[in-house]
């Protein structure tokens, strides 16, 4: 390989005992600065781009950059990097220490989403089963009609109106109307619990009644 650079003056302006030079044919110059020659070897560090770093072992890397001293033989200056072990061994505790906080976290995630679920599940028995009493209370008196809609429509819009105004304004909320809407259809449930004999009597009740 022809060098047509004189290497050792570069060296002598970094002198550093790790660094080397990579040519664009991959063959990486050593300094030897005890007797003033050059080792060429071929080590296989593929560094490309114009800088970065190149792993070479965990404790090792090579950080590099490329230089154009001539347009038709750019080079790349390079030079070992020699990370102490504690800080290799903080660094992969980092790592851990991350990857458990990641998996707490999306337990964390998963219990959220599964308990909100769970309450979801909840929350719609719920309005089945006040639906089915309410159902169940205007079976008994079907003369009533509609009247379990009409009452419960006529309390959510007067709840509604009431909300306009600022002294129930933080009371009536969009919670407290869903819960309206729900619960003003219980307002005869004690229906189901009247004989017969008596919610359907077509005469008068006595005293007893």
């Amino acid at each position: 390989m022809y060098i047509d650079l004189d290497l050792s003056n570069v060296y002598k302006i970094l002198p550093n005992n790790q660094l080397f030079m990579q040519t664009i044919d991959g063959k990486d110059i050593f300094y030897n600065s005890k007797d003033g020659t050059f080792d060429i070897k071929e080590l296989g560090y593929v560094l490309t781009g114009n800088s970065g770093w190149y792993p070479v072992t965990e404790l090792k890397m090579i950080h590099y950059s490329k230089v154009k001293v001539f347009d038709e033989q750019p080079f790349i200056l390079a030079e070992y990097h020699q990370f102490p072990l504690l800080k290799v061994t903080l660094g992969k505790l980092i790592y851990l220490f991350g990857a458990l906080f990641l998996i707490f976290l999306s337990l964390v995630v998963f219990s959220i989403l599964t308990n909100f679920s769970v309450l979801k599940k909840t929350i719609n028995t719920q309005k089945a089963i006040v639906f089915a009493l309410a159902t169940l209370a205007e079976g008994r008196d079907p003369e009533t009609g509609k009247h379990l809609e009409r009452s419960r429509d006529y309390a959510v819009i007067l709840a509604q109106q009431l909300g306009t105004h600022k002294r129930y304004k933080k009371v009536i909320t969009r919670d407290f109307l869903d819960n309206l809407y729900y619960a003003a259809t219980l307002h005869d449930i004690g229906k189901v619990a009247i004989p017969d004999a008596i919610l359907l009597k077509n005469g008068k009740l006595t005293d007893e009644e």
